[in-house]
């Protein structure tokens, strides 16, 4: 962090350049593409928008009879912007966006980016002075995402429970 940093308001747009270029630098955004993208092509949102743009390059293409005039570029700009304006890539990228990201996003991203902030915020401070028992009851009692189980609240609770016996927060 820097000095003054602490006096800035939550939510002020300062504030927050400097934490997110604190972010960028600690590599946490490349470290999330990279873990999104090694995911990517296992699930099935992927698999259907590439065979849907594939039949739809295929029935396109088989519109057009090959000659060594053919302007390539061209055809492949054309088909481009068609696969573009028929709106398929918005949907489906939003369907891979369901099934890459989101599920890793209280699990995985929000914590390690909250770590980071603490970090950035109190350098060289663990606990903030906070007592142990409450600071307890706010990691339990921590916002979790309504739609989950309770097996997974459950499974978040008793992690957090680790976390705090190993002293991380």
């Amino acid at each position: 962090g820097l000095a003054g940093v602490g006096r800035l308001p939550p939510g002020d747009p300062q504030l927050v350049s400097m934490i997110v270029n604190h972010l960028k630098t600690q590599g946490l955004f490349d470290q999330f593409r990279r873990d999104c993208l090694a995911d990517v092509d296992t699930k099935p949102a992927y698999l259907n928008l590439r065979q849907r743009v594939d039949n739809f390059v295929s029935n396109h293409l088989s519109n057009h009879t090959w000659s060594p005039h053919l302007n390539k570029n061209q055809l492949r700009n054309n088909i481009r912007q068609l696969v573009l304006q028929s709106g398929m890539l918005e949907q489906g990228v939003d369907r891979i966006v369901a099934q890459v990201v989101d599920p890793k996003i209280h699990h995985t991203f929000r914590p390690q980016v909250e770590r980071v902030v603490r970090e950035f915020m109190s350098p060289g401070k663990r606990k903030e002075g906070k007592s142990i028992g409450k600071l307890k009851d706010e990691v339990l009692n921590k916002d979790v995402d309504p739609l989950q189980s309770p097996n997974e609240k459950h499974h978040i609770n008793q992690k957090a429970r680790e976390r705090l016996k190993e002293g991380e927060v």
